[in-house]
């Protein structure tokens, strides 16, 4: 089959209508490719459906019935309403419950065959019977094939208002009928071979509709040999992404520094307190990096108070003996006032022109940076706003790098010549997870602490652990320290 086959708009699959693309489209389904890639989120085996009198309570289960009976109750006292749907299958009957959806009456004929799934619950009030609240629906239509609905292993997709799982179990079949033996596979079989995976034609048939007797529960957790498949195919395209990134740096003409060392000798001789090894071995690394005539992308891991924020004075210097600027850019005001706060007094004794620029600062010295007076500038995204340009910038530092993506990176970077960047991150992160999600940059670790700081314990907890996280929290509160919670979010970058 040719590729282009596969970016077919959706719209050429038997039975997708305007109005079905158009809901199609609303779950990010375009193509054929699309949808071959849209995923289940669970699966149901429905095999050997159980019948109602065999339904087990606070077990997730499916079940098929007749619907006998379905009514609207106001509840009292309570401003919502309650729909209400019984079902049949000749062995005992189950309650459906669904709240303030009264429209849903329309949906279940008296005598329709229908599916429910959800959590089998006692009858509060009698003790005795089966009910489920908010279940999950498919109306069993004589018109469909029951084959691709029943007595298998069914998928289960996220769908839209207006679409029912129904619907999409019939389009993803009907795709894969037409698709059938002809979807390429990029991977050599050598590859496959190596490392025991299936073949993509096979695993995309396999991962949406499962063969008799697969393993459910390796299948609901994501851990099929199928899923492991598409795993593989994401983080060897990822790698393959960030070794392009790589290669087209290191083929880019960068900075060769020649700083004289003074400035440095000077810098150190007012420290207080000695260079750790760690931190003479990461430096002489990135001193190593700056004086080769193509750019650095180093990232530099280590735990909050090893001492990355002096490793990174440390190479802003060897830029500024170089006659070039610095950028450290930080994800938010607070942090980048810190650090301006911390490198102010330094610089202002070595004799370093240096400013703060953020999103709400006042009084914004654009010309001295573009004059290249500035020799360092920290700032937030301001640094990477259109209009800002830089004198001579060759060195870009970022702190907490996973706060940036790529195209921010990429952007500060284009402020200079192909500049040397230097990242730095105090998360931890396995050595083998650092080269997966930042391939395109060489790493060094800070493993050490100066003398006479606690090291930082780094304490694991699993999801179902979170009343000693919580014990945790209120013990360093009632002590008057303070706790961070750092949540994950998903962002444009």
């Amino acid at each position: 089959m040719p590729e282009d086959t596969l970016d077919r708009p959706i719209h050429s699959t038997p039975g997708v209508g305007p109005q079905r693309e158009k809901l199609l489209k609303r779950l990010g389904i375009s193509t054929i490719r699309d949808a071959l890639y849209y995923l289940p989120y669970r699966y149901e085996d429905r095999s050997a459906l159980k019948k109602i009198r065999q339904l087990t309570y606070g077990a997730l289960e499916t079940v098929m019935g007749h619907v006998v009976s379905s009514s609207i109750r106001n509840t009292p006292g309570k401003n919502f309403r309650i729909f209400e749907l019984v079902i049949n299958d000749g062995s005992g009957i189950l309650k459906g419950k669904w709240f303030n959806q009264p429209f849903m009456r329309n949906t279940f004929a008296i005598g329709r065959t229908v599916l429910l799934s959800g959590t089998v619950k006692k009858n509060p009030y009698h003790g005795i019977g089966f009910e489920m609240d908010n279940p999950e629906y498919e109306i069993i239509s004589d018109e469909d094939d029951i084959s691709i609905h029943l007595h298998r292993i069914v998928p289960v997709y996220r769908v839209t208002a207006g679409l029912s799982v129904r619907q999409m179990r019939s389009i993803m079949f009907k795709i894969l009928i037409t698709v059938r033996d002809g979807i390429p596979d990029p991977l050599p079989r050598r590859i496959r071979d190596t490392c025991g995976l299936t073949e993509l034609n096979l695993t995309l048939q396999r991962v949406h509709f499962p063969d008799a007797g697969s393993d459910v529960d390796l299948l609901n957790s994501f851990r099929s040999p199928f899923h492991r498949r598409l795993a593989f195919d994401e983080l060897f395209l990822l790698q393959l992404g960030l070794a392009t990134l790589k290669r087209g740096i290191l083929s880019q003409k960068g900075i060769a520094f020649e700083p004289s060392g003074l400035l440095l000798e000077k810098f150190l001789a007012t420290l207080p307190f000695q260079l750790t090894k760690a931190q003479e071995r990461v430096f002489d690394t990135i001193c190593g990096d700056m004086k080769r005539a193509y750019p650095m992308n180093r990232l530099i891991q280590g735990d909050v108070g090893c001492g990355k924020t002096i490793i990174a004075v440390m190479a802003m210097l060897t830029a500024a003996e170089s006659g070039y600027q610095s950028a450290l850019m930080a994800p938010t005001e607070i942090l980048a006032e810190q650090h301006y706060l911390t490198l102010y007094p330094m610089m202002d004794r070595l004799g370093l022109n240096i400013c703060l620029l953020t999103g709400s600062s006042r009084d914004r010295p654009l010309d001295q940076i573009s004059s290249g007076r500035m020799d360092i500038i920290v700032g937030t995204h301001s640094l990477i706003q259109e209009g800002m340009t830089f004198g001579k910038l060759g060195l870009v530092i970022i702190d907490e790098q996973h706060r940036f993506g790529v195209m921010q990176r990429m952007r500060l970077r284009q402020k200079g010549a192909h500049p040397d960047v230097l990242v730095m991150t105090a998360t931890p992160i396995p050595r083998t997870l650092a080269i997966s999600l930042f391939g395109d940059f060489d790493c060094s670790v800070v493993d050490e602490f100066p003398p006479g700081r606690p090291p930082v314990k780094t304490l694991l907890f699993r999801s179902d652990q979170k009343e000693p996280v919580y014990r945790l929290i209120r013990d360093e509160v009632q002590k008057g320290r303070q706790v961070y919670v750092v949540y994950p979010a998903i962002e444009d970058s």
